[in-house]
């Protein structure tokens, strides 16, 4: 084209925008546009401005990709290339962090927000509970939403208009309306929350998100992380519990997950396996950013993190840094907030729309949760022995307790809130459809590590089993002293290593072949090829061994 002519110009990236939407922790939704190379922590601002929250360090976005893999928002990568899917993006907006102490929040809309996430989680089957405990957290909801007990406004059974437990019978309907008339009277929304809080944190299940994986023998196990450290349920028992202090590093290499524990100075590793190396590489980054945020105390001191093959230092591997701050910087922080206390819009659940689902026959959309299934159904369909076999204590160090085997089996007070359908996932970009459930021995189904099947957390023996009962392998009785924990595996991580060396000395060693090869039989002139081909040690090889070598090498080709 001519100097100086008109040209249209394509609009730069900058300028190129999608459209997001996020639906929140009271299932209403909030739009907005992105540009095209805006990070995950511009995404993440603006949600938290639109609700008016200042402690968000707490928060996160999550996504499921094309795979159905859950993930996190990385607030300093690009929003478009992590999703990796075609606008517009659709996100949820949930706690990711749960706080150590949730009644200290300073500010009421922070709590309100957890609130909101706890009432999920119970919903959804990631809080396990006694009756008792479950009818006072019912109370609760009840008297935050409707307010004091009032016998014209609220006639006999208003609390089956309410989806407060993943299945909810009259009796237990019957306990929350006799708390709700006695116990939580003349609490405002505000008080409600702060003891809904005050309870629901001392449940041990309290911030555990549990992911699905397996052990060396194949036996279904779940792995979480809380405030405190690493929990490691199977079936029923909470076998393992490592406190942060005691975790030195997480690593994993194709669908192998490492966790490095030291114990008495010595290192001892504890190996699992996930269903893809996405669902792993996901479990990975939960750990490390879990780690990062509960246990140190600035976010100055932590480290770039590398795993697979990226150990080695020179090869492709996984590296991921935590980006935010700490625990401790955010609890330091929040206490010099100075605003006025906002105000906070409390969104009620809507009685008459639960009612018409439930005449309807609507499925609503639930989290997926490795804790979310029939709770009972799986305890019927369990063998009289032997369904589950607790793995048998490692003698570590007291601070990270393990193999306490305490037992979460229903009794006739217990209640479960992982009694629900299957889950439909609600992070789902396109499809709502119910994912397909991969059979497993006793009634359990597998899930991938991210949570986006759903699947049944085994139950144990029933009550009254015996240890010799429950220590039984392929018909064998066995003791305590001769059960070795499936998890504790040795070899696979120094395996990959040398395999990774190996390859690195075969890829330099046919490296420097070619390089030789070139000097030997290039067939141009350069000055510095040329002044090696002058040297007296190149004549001296070339006579002695090269031209030999290619004689013999020449008469068996055209042989």
């Amino acid at each position: 084209f001519r100097f100086g002519s008109r040209v249209s110009v394509p609009r730069s990236r900058s300028e190129v925008r999608y459209q997001c939407t996020v639906r929140l922790l009271d299932d209403s939704e909030i739009q907005c546009d992105i540009q095209k190379d805006a990070k995950g922590q511009v995404l993440i601002d603006h949600v938290c401005s639109n609700l008016n929250l200042l402690e968000k360090d707490y928060f996160g976005l999550r996504f499921v990709d094309a795979e159905k893999q859950r993930h996190w928002l990385d607030p300093i990568k690009n929003v478009c290339k992590q999703m990796k899917s075609n606008p517009s993006f659709l996100l949820c907006f949930r706690v990711k962090f749960y706080p150590p102490e949730p009644c200290r929040l300073h500010e009421e809309i922070t709590r309100y927000e957890l609130f909101l996430q706890l009432k999920r989680d119970l919903l959804h089957g990631r809080l396990l509970c006694s009756v008792e405990d479950a009818a006072y957290l019912g109370a609760y909801i009840i008297q935050a939403e409707l307010g004091d007990y009032d016998e014209e406004d609220h006639p006999q059974g208003y609390v089956s208009e309410f989806k407060l437990f993943a299945k909810q019978s009259a009796k237990l309907e019957q306990k929350v309306a006799e708390l709700h008339k006695k116990h939580t009277r003349g609490q405002a929304p505000a008080e409600a929350e702060l003891n809904f809080l005050r309870k629901v944190k001392e449940l041990e299940t309290y911030g555990l998100d549990p992911h699905p994986v397996k052990d060396v023998l194949g036996s279904q196990m779940y792995l979480g992380f809380t405030h405190q450290g690493v929990v490691i349920f199977q079936g029923n028992k909470k076998t393992h519990f490592f406190k942060w202090k005691g975790v030195h590093k997480f690593t994993f290499d194709s669908k192998s997950f490492h966790i490095y524990i030291l114990a008495n100075e010595k290192k001892q590793i504890y190996d699992f396996r996930c269903t893809t190396p996405a669902a792993v590489k996901h479990l990975w980054k939960c750990a490390v950013e879990n780690q990062a945020f509960f246990s140190f105390e600035k976010s100055s001191d932590v480290t770039l993190q590398r795993s697979g093959l990226g150990r080695l230092g020179f090869l492709r591997g996984s590296r991921f840094r935590f980006s935010g701050r700490t625990e401790k910087e955010v609890s330091a922080e929040s206490g010099k907030i100075s605003r006025q206390e906002p105000q906070v819009v409390r969104s009620p659940t809507k009685p008459e729309l639960v009612a018409k689902k439930r005449k309807t026959g609507e499925e609503e959309e639930e989290e997926s949760s490795p804790l979310n299934e029939t709770f009972h159904d799986a305890l019927r369909d369990l063998q009289p022995v032997g369904t589950s076999t607790p793995i048998k204590s490692l003698q570590l160090n007291a601070n990270y307790s393990s193999a306490t085997a305490k037992d979460l089996s229903p009794v006739p007070n217990a209640y479960s809130p992982c009694v629900s359908e299957p889950a439909t996932p609600e992070e789902g970009s396109d499809t709502q459809s119910q994912l397909t459930k991969e059979s497993l021995p006793n009634g359990h189904h597998s899930s991938n590590c991210g949570g986006t099947i759903p699947g049944v957390i085994a139950m144990g023996s029933p009550p009254g089993a015996t240890e010799a009962t429950e220590c039984e392998v392929s018909g064998k009785p066995q003791g305590p002293e001769d059960v070795q924990p499936a998890c504790a595996v040795r070899p696979s991580a120094a395996a990959a290593v040398w395999k990774a060396v190996l390859s690195a000395v075969v890829f330099f060693t046919l490296l420097l072949a070619a390089l030789l090869l070139l000097v030997l039989e290039a067939p141009f002139h350069h000055s510095a090829i040329s002044q090696i081909r002058a040297t007296p040690e190149f004549h001296q090889f070339n006579a002695e061994y090269y031209q030999p070598f290619k004689d013999w090498f020449s008469g068996i080709f055209y042989l």
